[in-house]
């Protein structure tokens, strides 16, 4: 594997699972993989690098189960419920959606392909503010319905054309009808697209044993992203009786990071 095979390998690690892509790996790419290609390219690729995360936005943040610990996790897993009642509790947040994912082999046309299948709520398109070619996101009133969003990437593969309203995929022998395709953004961060997005509810219809790994917010303005971050873990905390077992991290606090070590590196 060269040099750009191992950046581009790396790159699409991120992809692989959004919210954390977006948080948490960045952190970690930034600091291995990344940096290095931004010390290859120079002040071009830092200022690349820090307009694309700026494009996702400083008002995000995360929290997830946090896997450092030594206690065990199982069982502090987040529901449903939980986004209700922090949308509820915490006048900062603008929106919220809940995520599960898993990588899964895809039928349409006459062809199979493997992308992410991710679970996740109508919030998420204006989370990563989507762009739609056609159609539409699913919304709340979707919850229960067989229904999916496709990035283009994904559709041009499975159909030959990016034109695909209304047809049909297969999912682990499950059938979801098209309602929207999704812009592919050309990220210098994120790659190229592969997503499957369905209802939160489909998927962990589809995956008994699964479970929601991660919560994804964003506040009105940047100035309260760390206060809302702060206490949708300790609303979790009273919910779910877990004492420091959730952890949390908001886009800004890694742009802040990307923005120190790459001007030390260039």
């Amino acid at each position: 594997m060269n040099f750009l095979e191992s950046i581009r390998v790396a790159l699409e690690s991120i992809r692989s699972n959004m919210m954390r892509s977006i948080l948490t790996t960045v952190g970690i790419v930034i600091g291995i993989a990344a940096v290095i290609a931004i010390v290859a390219i120079g002040q071009g690729g830092k200022a690349t690098l820090m307009q694309e995360m700026e494009k996702i936005g400083s008002n995000l943040f995360a929290v997830y189960p946090d896997w450092r610990k030594d206690e065990p996790t199982t069982g502090k897993e987040f529901a449903l419920e939980d986004v209700r009642k922090i949308k509820e509790q915490v006048p900062q947040i603008k929106y919220m959606a809940a995520y599960a994912g898993s990588y899964e082999s895809i039928r349409g046309g006459k062809k199979t392909k493997s992308a992410r299948i991710t679970g996740t709520e109508g919030d998420h398109a204006f989370l990563q503010s989507l762009e739609m070619l056609e159609g539409r996101f699913f919304s709340k009133s979707d919850e229960s319905r067989r229904v999916a969003a496709i990035d283009e990437a994904l559709a041009e593969e499975l159909f030959g054309r990016k034109d695909v309203l209304g047809e049909r995929v297969v999912v682990n022998g499950n059938s979801f009808a098209i309602c929207g395709v999704i812009k592919d953004k050309g990220s210098f961060l994120m790659g190229e697209s592969k997503y499957l997005y369905i209802p939160i509810r489909a998927w962990l219809d589809m995956y008994p044993d699964g479970v929601i790994d991660s919560l994804q917010g964003s506040t009105y303005n940047g100035a309260e992203v760390e206060t809302a971050m702060d206490q949708t873990i300790k609303i979790l905390e009273r919910r779910h009786r877990a004492k420091d077992l959730y952890a949390g991290e908001t886009l800004a606090q890694q742009m802040e990071m990307a923005s120190k070590v790459t001007s030390v590196l260039t």
